[in-house]
C-alpha cells in the first residue's frame, strides 16, 4: 500500500507523456494482474520490468475507469457519453497503444491520457454515444 501511494504521488507531480507511457509500456508482455496467470517464459525478467508493465497496465485500467461515462465530444464536435466498448481488457487496449505510439513519433511528447485517447479512439475502442432527444429522427 505504502509503495502505492509513493507511485502515485510521483506521477502527481510528473507530467507523462505518450513516450513515457510508451516506455512503461514496452515491458509489458502478459497481464500483471494476480487473476491472470502468467505462464512459464512470460514471467517478468526483473523487477524493474515489472514495475513498468503494472504501472502501465495501472495507467491504461485508471483511464478506463476514468473516461467511460463522462461526457466529451466526438471528432466532430458532437457531444455524448464516452463508451468503451464492452469485453474489451487493459491487454487489448495495452496492444492498440503501443501500435498506435509506434505508428505516430509525432504524439510521444503529448500527454500520455490525450495519446492514449487518441489510440482507443481511432481502434473504435472508445466511442462517443449520442443520446437522441424525442423526436430526433
Amino acid at each position: 500500500m505504502v509503495v502505492a501511494v509513493t507511485l502515485l504521488a510521483s506521477i502527481a507531480n510528473a507530467t507523462m507523456t505518450g513516450a513515457n507511457l510508451e516506455t512503461d509500456c514496452s515491458a509489458w508482455t502478459t497481464s500483471v494482474m494476480p487473476s491472470q496467470q502468467i505462464k512459464p517464459g512470460e514471467a517478468y525478467e526483473t523487477w524493474n520490468q515489472f514495475q513498468r508493465a503494472t504501472f502501465c497496465e495501472g495507467y491504461v485500467l485508471g483511464y478506463g475507469v476514468g473516461v467511460k461515462g463522462t461526457m466529451g465530444a466526438d471528432d466532430k464536435g458532437v457531444m455524448g457519453t464516452y463508451t468503451i466498448e464492452k469485453g474489451v481488457t487493459a491487454s487489448q487496449v495495452i496492444k492498440v497503444f503501443k501500435q498506435y505510439i509506434s505508428n505516430h513519433p509525432e504524439e510521444e511528447n503529448k500527454p500520455a491520457g490525450d495519446v492514449l485517447y487518441h489510440a482507443m479512439t481511432s481502434s473504435g475502442l472508445l466511442t462517443v454515444v449520442v443520446e437522441k432527444k424525442s423526436g430526433d429522427q
